[in-house]
């Protein structure tokens, strides 16, 4: 035999002892695995018995215990409640509190009837005593009491488990008591002895559930007292019960294991019902509460093992002659595995380097069997198809679901074609992938027909050709933009040669394609640029591999124009510059452009004139040439009087118009070397160099004032407008751009001030003016949210009969530091600033919640008065808001009454007329305030849904001495009369100026005479105090 087979067979022996032992062993594992899973589920179901069966025994025991002590605790609250409940020695308790008794008679009528009454519960009381209700003892029995026990703060007889001063532990019963009407007399205390306690924790069973029990409670100090039992190991068991009784009641840990000095120990709670923080805690050994149990396990451990020895003995015994007749079939499989493991082997190689191949050409073939209907793909063909060879079935259909749409029908046509003609199958198509990515592929095969002409197989080729449509495609795009882009682009040689140019270069230049082929950019040159500017640029090209900037071109019609031009030098495979592009645009229309909007930058689009930014470069170079020369400069601000109303009242396009004209009117005006700009809204400001003196500004000045004099015709409308002018001087008022304008600002509202249509030069008084106007605005916005506002109250009366009509809400501002602002101060600073519409809100809400709060009172004020600024009216919407505020603070409209202004409602009856009707349909009453004042015209006046007018205190101020203030106020109460409306005269202060008005006709007043505007307390006791008083003539009323 040759040695090769005698090695064979040693081997082939070899391999099927092995296998025998293998399979023995595993056997015997499996044995031991499974015995091992069956027995630790055996013994943790016994464990986890024999634990639940020991907890519910213990959980038996404590709840026995716990329904046993709270037996003692209701006995001890009875005895407690008993005793307190003598009514004979309470009622002396009563007396002696009365100081009918002393505490010696209280003491001896008492200690023999509580003796009495203690002696049925002698054997449980070791001490007692009876306290007055501030803690001083009165009377006691027994032992000493503890100071810790009072403060006694309990309502109930709550027990308390104690250590008296000899350390022995008792429980302590605090019981109020009482008289008949519930009247706190006196505390009874009561130590009641722990045996019985004791005796009933000793009672426990620890034979049926190993451990200890205690009954543990807080002592008034808060610390832990332990009856009876306790553990070893104090501080673990201290934070063991807060845990346990700090838990929520469904989530706390019935069980707690902790460590302690003596090993484990187990923890549980019972608490005692109706007597908080007692509790029964059973403590014991972690290792002697589980002994049973574990015994239990153990006996199991030993029943599990020799079933296990056992059975597997058995098992070997029986499977040993199985395994041989195993190892035989195995030896013999093992011969024909060999032989066809070689054969695998040399396809699996064939088969990897067709993939390998198939994979590098991205090329997959296919094969369709036309009789059976299947089609076989190669991975390769997955992988191009991008599905998974697991979960796709290869199908025709599969095949065309993948193939795009619009190219599907195509497909399928070429393949059919190619099988009835009998021809190759070729053709190009996309595929559409599930993440919309499209790809090309190519697809060749061939048809195999059997004897009878009838197709019957066909084998092809799928090829990816994406990367080669994708180039395709980039050099069509380049090939696109190049003939297409709107810019020129000319390609030329490393030499300067032309290579190509595209229509577009044509179409700036003017050159034909043929006209500039082989030749040289120079031929378009401008002649604008230094040689430098070209050295430049190659150097650029040079450098960097690219230069881009502006640059001036000349067609070829000899016109020269800016273009912005982009060189970047072409480069091969090896970094060679071989050809340069160029990309020229023509920035003709950008330049252009920009000189429009930098003239639309520098000036105001509604007049032409400079604006703010080109006049202060131009105020900057004059002082630059003031500061050189030595010259004097001014700057004069002007704004329009009153533009806001022409503009509200007549329309935007009408104050559009009056801008520009006065625009053109100032331009008129000035000097060549001068300027006029408009900085927004109104507001212009002229600026006049080489002033010899002062006064040329003052001409300047009278000469602006005599523009406005005639009037402005626009809009087949005339108006006449003023203005007011502030004028500041260089050097003397400042020596910079923000200087100067400040100052003549500040300036120019003084000459409002002052009246309009004026001027004033700027002084250092009203930089501060300026300055203290701004820090007001600043703390006037602060001041709503801040409580600073508050109303003040004044009663308007019948002049006739005194009797109080209405009173009127008056705004007053407490500043945090300037003190009480008075309101012609900052009013006109919150109308300009359009804080007025927020204060007004709160004024009218306030007032309306304070009259209801009155009415509520049962105080009847009559109407209350609230002005109402022209913003509020002006801003729309005046009519909601005021329904709102009626609604949100229930006051009826009828109690309500607003006051207008007479200028604004004249300047804007139309628009007044509109929301005042709204207001007076509703319920609320209208007035006109500080009539007199304005020019009223009476269609308008007729036609306003108001109920009264207001004779302005400047009318009344010097009644009855001067005889033009008499006659306007007798004009205003006759025009008053004749349409039907009330008239109250305000700010009367003597007894003349009442009689004069009462004689005149007029019928209400208000004024320092009767009251000053008052705080609503105030003024409410102002009006009771009123109230108390008979009605008399207010003409003869006296401060």
């Amino acid at each position: 035999m040759p040695l090769r087979d005698r090695t064979r067979e040693d081997t082939s022996l070899q391999q099927s002892q092995d296998l025998r032992r293998d399979l023995l062993r595993r056997l015997i594992s499996g044995l031991l695995l499974t015995s091992l899973l069956v027995g630790a589920l055996f013994l943790s179901y016994v464990f986890y018995y024999g634990r639940e069966s020991l907890q519910d025994r213990l959980r038996f025991e404590l709840q026995l215990q716990a329904k046993a002590l709270e037996s003692e605790l209701r006995a001890m609250r009875a005895v407690a409640a008993q005793i307190a409940s003598r009514s004979r020695i309470r009622e002396e308790l009563r007396r002696y509190l009365e100081g009918a008794v002393s505490q010696e008679e209280l003491r001896a009528f008492s200690l023999p009837k509580l003796e009495d009454a203690l002696q049925s519960a002698k054997p449980l009381v070791a001490a007692f005593r009876r306290l007055d209700p501030e803690g001083r003892e009165l009377v006691r029995l027994g032992e000493t009491f503890p100071g810790t026990l009072w403060p006694a703060v309990e309502t109930q007889s709550h027990p308390r488990l104690i250590q008296t001063g000899e350390g022995r532990t008792c429980i302590a019963i605090t019981q109020p008591i009482r008289g008949p009407a519930g009247r706190l007399l006196g505390y009874d205390q009561i130590l009641f002895r722990a045996q019985r306690f004791i005796s009933l924790l000793l009672d426990f069973d620890a034979q049926a559930v190993p451990g200890e029990m205690a009954l543990v409670a807080r002592d008034p100090k808060g610390r832990l007292v332990y009856l009876l039992g306790t553990p070893a190991d104090r501080g673990v068991a201290a934070a063991i019960l807060e845990r346990l009784s700090s838990d929520s009641p469904g989530t706390a840990e019935e069980f707690l294991v902790a460590d302690g000095e003596q090993g484990q120990e187990i923890f549980t709670v019972q608490p005692l019902e109706g007597t908080p923080g007692w509790q029964l805690v059973f403590h014991a050994s972690r290792l002697a509460f589980h002994a049973p149990v574990i015994h239990h396990v153990e006996l199991g451990l030993l029943v599990i093992l020799a079933i296990f020895l056992l059975g597997g003995g058995m098992t070997v015994r029986a499977i040993r002659p199985l395994a041989g007749r195993i190892a035989l079939e195995y030896d013999t499989l093992q011969a024909l595995l060999a032989k066809n493991q070689e054969l695998l082997d040399q396809a699996q190689a064939n088969e990897a380097r067709l993939k390998e191949a198939q994979r590098l050409t991205h090329l997959g073939n296919w094969e369709l069997d036309l009789e059976r209907g299947t089609l076989w793909w190669s991975d390769e063909v997955f992988h191009i198809f991008e599905l998974d060879r697991t979960g796709s079935e290869p199908s025709y259909e599969l095949f065309l679901d993948t193939v795009h749409p619009e190219d599907r029908e195509r497909v399928d046509r070429a393949y059919r074609e190619s099988v009835e003609q009998r021809t190759p199958y070729r053709v190009e198509h996309r595929l559409l992938m599930p993440d919309g990515r499209i790809k090309y592929v190519m697809e060749r095969g061939t048809t195999f027909y059997d004897e009878n002409g009838r197709p019957v197989r066909s084998v092809g080729t799928v090829q990816d050709v994406t990367e080669q449509e994708e180039v395709q495609e980039r050099l069509r795009l380049v090939a696109g933009v190049f003939e297409h882009t709107a810019d020129a682009v000319l390609i030329s040689q490393v030499d300067g040669t032309i290579v190509d140019v595209n229509p577009a270069f044509s179409r700036i230049l003017g050159y034909e394609r043929e006209e500039v082929l082989g030749g040289n950019p120079r031929l378009w040159k401008s002649e604008r640029h230094e040689r430098e500017f070209y050295l430049g640029m190659w150097q650029a090209l040079k450098e960097n591999g690219y230069w881009r900037g502006e640059i001036w071109n000349r067609r070829k019609d000899g016109d020269v124009f800016p273009a912005l031009e982009t060189i970047s030098s072409i480069r091969d495979s090896l970094g060679q510059v071989t050809h340069y592009v160029a990309v020229m645009t023509d920035i003709t229309n950008l330049k252009q452009s920009q000189h429009q909007l930098e003239y639309l930058a520098h000036h105001d689009p509604l007049t032409g004139l400079p604006n703010r930014l080109l006049f202060n470069e131009r105020l900057g170079q004059a002082l630059l040439r003031a500061e050189r020369h030595g010259s004097m400069l001014a700057v004069l601000f002007l704004d329009i009087d009153r533009f806001k109303h022409i503009n509200d009242s007549l329309g935007h396009p009408f104050g559009d118009s009056l801008l520009q004209e006065v625009g053109l009117r100032l331009q008129s005006l000035l000097r060549q070397e001068d300027t006029v700009a408009r900085l927004g809204g109104d507001e212009f400001v002229l600026l006049m160099e080489e002033l010899a003196r002062p006064e040329d500004a003052a001409t300047l000045a009278d000469k602006v004032k005599g523009l406005f004099a005639r009037p402005f015709d626009l809009l087949e409308r005339s108006v006449r407008v003023t203005a007011s002018i502030g004028i500041s001087l260089y050097p003397r008022d400042g020596t910079d751009i923000d200087t100067l304008l400040r100052n003549a600002d500040a300036a120019m509202y003084r000459a409002k001030e002052d009246g309009r249509n004026g001027y004033c030069f700027y002084t250092e008084e009203l930089t501060q003016e300026a300055l203290d106007r701004v820090v007001m605005e600043h703390a006037l916005s602060q001041a709503l949210e801040g409580d600073e506002f508050f109303l003040v109250y004044q009663p308007q009366l019948d002049l006739k009969t005194g009797r109080v009509l209405g009173a009127e809400a008056l705004l007053r501002w407490r500043h945090p530091e300037k003190g009480i602002v008075p309101p012609a101060t900052f009013i006109p600073l919150a109308e300009d600033s359009g804080l007025i519409l927020d204060i007004g809100h709160w004024v009218l809400r306030t007032a309306c919640a304070q009259c209801r709060t009155w009415l509520d009172a049962g105080l009847d004020i009559g109407r209350m008065a609230v002005n109402v600024a022209g913003p509020q009216i002006q801003r729309g919407g005046l009519p909601e808001e005021v329904q709102m505020v009626l609604r949100e603070t229930g006051l009826p409209a009828e109690r309500l009454e607003l006051e207008v202004t007479e200028g604004f409602v004249m300047g804007h009856a139309e628009f007044c007329i509109r929301q005042l009707d709204e207001l007076r349909s509703c319920g609320v009453e209208l007035s006109v305030d500080d009539f007199g004042t304005g020019y009223s015209s009476l269609s308008y006046l007729k036609r306003l849904p108001i109920g009264k007018l207001k004779i302005d205190r400047s009318f009344v101020r010097d009644l009855p001495a001067n005889p033009d203030d008499l006659a306007i106020a007798r004009a205003v109460i006759a025009l008053g009369g004749s349409l039907g409306l009330e008239v109250i005269a305000e700010g009367v202060e003597t007894a003349e100026q009442a009689q004069c008005l009462q004689a005149s006709g007029c019928s209400q007043v208000q004024g320092f005479l009767y009251a000053r505007p008052m705080p609503a307390p105030e003024f409410e006791s102002w009006l009771r105090a009123r109230a108390d008083e008979p009605e008399q003539d207010a003409s003869s009323h006296g401060k």
